[in-house]
């Protein structure tokens, strides 16, 4: 459908990624998705195409390499063209943490972390932001989390991360005021995705007890892109959780993010 809108959506084959996706698809929208598992993203883009008969294109990337970055956002405009579609969102929701001391933690996982939750958002944003910025303006959605409030011991390096995350996007909003571009940034809690196993946290943590669901997370998401707002925490008790980290000093708020943490493993 010419001028139908596209949206890029990184870590796109679980999780927050997939839920904002197919609810993406659900209204309409053309999608580009991308993730490492290339069989997921093959299932996906034929379920959403025959559900919702929208045109879908797949990267099957590692983000952490440069070169991905670059196939991945060049193929997206080429889509985007071929099919006469608007590409004027994205979402960079491909990320990733490492529970544990960090001085126990390997350099290449602390490494791959620091590429792709990062590097790589901070690329694709910037390259959007430039891309809608010459168009007629766009939405940049990057997802950060609550850990972004404060220093998280047992998930330093995650959620310095995501600190960065969330105080690139309030500034590059503010930069392009007026423009017709705005940066969004979510901030999840703990939610029921992959994301706790793949950080390291054992099959009895109690992680998932205080998780939100993905699809609730998900039309948070839809929202803010709907909305006028810059940010979102989902959740009140993730709301009530950051108000009281501003009560505080930074040093209590970071004593008090380690207990719970430890208290997770």
């Amino acid at each position: 459908m010419e001028g139908q809108t596209l949206a890029l959506v990184t870590g796109a084959t679980s999780g927050i990624g997939m839920a904002i996706a197919q609810r993406w698809a659900a209204r309409g929208g053309a999608l580009a998705l991308t993730g490492r598992n290339a069989a997921a993203l093959k299932e996906c883009a034929r379920r959403w195409r025959e559900i919702y008969g929208v045109p879908v294109w797949t990267c099957a990337a590692d983000l952490t390499q440069p070169e991905a970055i670059e196939h991945l956002w060049s193929g997206t405009l080429a889509f985007a063209d071929t099919n006469r579609l608007h590409f004027n969102v994205v979402v960079n929701n491909a990320g990733f943490g490492a529970f544990g001391e960090d001085a126990r933690i390997d350099e290449a996982t602390l490494t791959g972390m620091l590429q792709l939750n990062v590097f790589a958002l901070t690329l694709l944003t910037h390259r959007a932001a430039l891309s809608f910025g010459r168009k007629e303006g766009g939405q940049i959605l990057n997802v950060a989390s609550t850990a972004a409030f404060q220093a998280c011991p047992y998930l330093a390096a995650y959620a310095a991360t995501k600190s960065y995350v969330l105080s690139y996007s309030r500034a590059l909003d503010e930069e392009l005021r007026g423009s017709g571009v705005r940066v969004k940034c979510l901030c999840p809690g703990p939610t029921r995705t992959h994301f706790a196993r793949a950080a390291g946290l054992g099959e009895t943590s109690r992680f998932d007890k205080f998780a939100a669901d993905v699809d609730k997370v998900a039309d948070t998401a839809l929202a803010l892109l709907d909305g006028t707002r810059s940010e979102s925490v989902h959740g009140w008790s993730n709301r009530l959780g950051v108000f009281l980290t501003r009560c505080v000093s930074a040093r209590l708020a970071s004593r008090i993010a380690g207990r719970v943490m430890r208290s997770m493993d």
